[in-house]
């Protein structure tokens, strides 16, 4: 992640790169495990997805990261918009978001069931659009 100079803002040096690596390119979106995206059995997840894109686009607007990550940050909502559709009586309904998980192994990862509209992953996933319109539509930033 391309972060303003040393001294210039609050971003860790080790934050610099978050994601970097654990991204599917394909998908455009992140895997249940992060760094396992080469398992079968991994799934692309829409609620750590969203919090990635929501960080990046908050740190946009709070002048942390510079306009070079707007391009990632444009892509990354594309992608997001995928796991999004509209259902039969109209409503708006936000697909693979992982249910609340406990502590359990890499297995219990990959099982986890996968749900529709539940509500840490609707909520993420609006947090993300909010701060996205902030940085394209309104110019939001420092």
């Amino acid at each position: 992640i391309p972060v303003r100079p040393a001294g210039e803002g609050d971003v860790h040096p080790e934050g610099r790169g978050a994601g970097d690596g654990v991204r599917d390119p394909d998908a455009g979106l992140w895997y249940q495990v992060l760094d396992k995206g080469d398992d079968p059995g991994n799934w692309i997840e829409t609620s750590c997805s969203s919090l990635f894109l929501y960080a990046m686009a908050k740190g946009r607007i709070m002048g942390l990261i510079d306009a070079s990550i707007d391009k990632l940050i444009a892509e990354t909502y594309r992608a997001l918009t995928t796991k999004t559709r509209r259902s039969t009586d109209g409503g708006f309904l936000v697909d693979d978001i992982c249910i609340g998980t406990g502590i359990g192994d890499y297995r219990f990862y990959l099982d986890r069931p996968r749900s529709t509209n539940d509500l840490h992953g609707v909520g993420a996933y609006i947090l993300a659009a909010l701060e996205v319109h902030r940085v394209f539509h309104l110019g939001q930033v420092t």
